[in-house]
């Protein structure tokens, strides 16, 4: 049975298990996706039988009360630096808030990827994404995205996203993975008239390479 030890205190927020350490490494171990709140290491293995490796937060000092994320070093277990992924528009935070590291299989080959929640003022939630490549052995820059939830039914992922005055315009795209290229197939698009409590909703579909509106309707 999988373990997992932390120094602290353990609570559990909907599937999410969020814990704090300050002793020594967190490790990522059950099946579910894990979200940790800032450790360094954080003990993982890609995948079972993998080789274990550790996650290092490089902060960078921005002033006396502010930091920044850099990038996340990644370490074998004699402290020898594999990898250092970097982060693309970390938010300056206090020093004594925190940035919250996920691990989660999003592109459901079995090996679990990377993620970092750069921005946890935002609704939803922006986040950094590293694939883990296996023929490489390295974890491959995805990109930004709002925080994916993974529908393993159909092997999609889901972001939902408000945008424009007022969030106004509800944007919910639907990904795949096409090998390790990620591919927007789906987007529904939900506004908000100014002079109606009424919405429109359109439809866009992936057809030949391009996103293509497919229908539009109020609601």
């Amino acid at each position: 049975m999988a373990h997992t030890w932390l120094c602290l205190k353990l609570f559990f927020k909907i599937t999410l298990l969020t814990f704090t350490t300050t002793c020594f490494a967190v490790d990522f171990l059950a099946p579910q996706s894990h979200v940790v709140k800032e450790c360094s290491p954080c003990s993982v293995k890609p995948a079972p039988g993998a080789q274990r490796l550790y996650i290092y937060s490089k902060f960078e000092k921005v002033d006396n009360s502010h930091r920044k994320l850099n990038a996340l070093s990644i370490k074998d277990a004699d402290k020898i630096t594999l990898q250092h992924l970097e982060t693309v528009n970390s938010k300056v935070i206090r020093n004594s808030d925190y940035l919250f590291i996920g691990m989660e299989d999003i592109n459901l080959d079995g090996f679990r990827d990377i993620y970092v929640i750069t921005d946890s003022d935002k609704a939803p939630k922006l986040a950094d994404y590293w694939i883990y490549n296996n023929t490489l052995s390295r974890y491959v820059f995805l990109g930004e995205f709002p925080v994916f939830k993974v529908n393993k039914e159909n092997s999609s992922l889901i972001t939902s996203q408000t945008i424009g005055e007022n969030q106004h315009s509800l944007i919910i795209n639907t990904y795949q993975f096409e090998g390790q290229k990620l591919v927007l197939l789906e987007q529904i698009e939900r506004i908000k008239s100014d002079q109606s409590t009424r919405k429109i909703e359109i439809l866009r579909k992936r057809i030949d390479g391009s996103m293509i509106e497919v229908s539009k309707k109020w609601f």
